[in-house]
């Protein structure tokens, strides 16, 4: 039987953790990492895998946790040999929000790209364009539930620390969007989200979802352009005075003899 592994990511504030490691007692491997800003996604997430290895790597925040009908499929999945099954897996997402559950989820495209064999993903965001596309995944049935948003003033203050995080890392790459790209993305976002029949079905929750969705897009779209103008401003102000103007070289006002 293949073995899975799960990687839990979590940040201050998140108060389910221990419900979500409650779902999880029967993996092969279970570990948490602390995101804060100044490391990164890619950094944490390879220093976890220096020590985990399974055949399968499962990712959650740790505001989610498994419906049992998923530990039943990803149960079923463990024992299908590794050369006959796909080479990563998309999972539905819902939220519990404002009283209700909804289709979707804030951090990302649902279905989403959480199980996986590969060793260098990072948890899947609306500017991981990867996120978009099945890429030959299969999909499975059953839902991975999200608490988010379930209270809101919760929910938006880990947007904010998580949307500085995917701003470090989208500028790490050098892919840092410029304003319009940025706007015209969440835009997209939105577009596409209320344009999906689970959505508007979902009524007044869907549409704030929606919305939060486009809106934690669009906060890291600006934070990557804010977080790239300030490293060009440094760059551009070295060398100068307290108004502006170049600091002369005192060699310069030398005259040669």
């Amino acid at each position: 039987m293949a073995t899975l592994g799960v990687v839990v990511f979590c940040v201050a504030g998140m108060r389910h953790l221990a419900r979500c490691l409650k779902t999880l007692e029967w993996a092969d491997d279970v570990r948490v990492v602390n995101l804060s800003e100044g490391s990164g996604f890619v950094h944490d997430l390879g220093a976890s895998e220096q020590r985990q290895r399974t055949d399968w790597i499962l990712q959650l925040w740790a505001e989610e946790h498994l419906e049992k009908q998923l530990e039943e499929q990803l149960s079923s999945l463990r024992r299908i040999p590794l050369d006959q099954a796909r080479p990563a897996y998309r999972i539905p997402i819902r939220s519990y929000l404002l009283g209700n559950w909804v289709d979707g989820s804030i951090w990302g495209p649902s279905p989403s790209l959480r199980l996986t064999r590969e060793r260098s993903h990072w948890p899947p965001a609306w500017w991981n364009l990867d996120a978009w596309e099945s890429g030959g995944a299969g999909f499975l049935s059953a839902c991975i539930k999200d608490y988010s948003a379930a209270e809101l003033s919760s929910g938006i203050g880990h947007m904010n620390t998580l949307t500085s995080l995917w701003a470090q890392e989208l500028n790490g790459r050098g892919q840092a969007p410029g304003l319009t790209k940025a706007s015209l993305f969440s835009l997209l976002v939105l577009l596409r989200l209320l344009a999906r029949r689970t959505m508007l079905r979902d009524g007044f929750a869907g549409l704030t979802l929606s919305v939060l969705c486009a809106y934690a897009t669009l906060l890291v779209g600006a934070k990557a352009w804010e977080r790239r103008q300030s490293s060009a401003d440094s760059s551009t102000t070295q060398g100068m005075d307290r108004r502006g103007r170049p600091i002369k070289s005192s060699s310069a006002n030398v005259k040669a003899k």
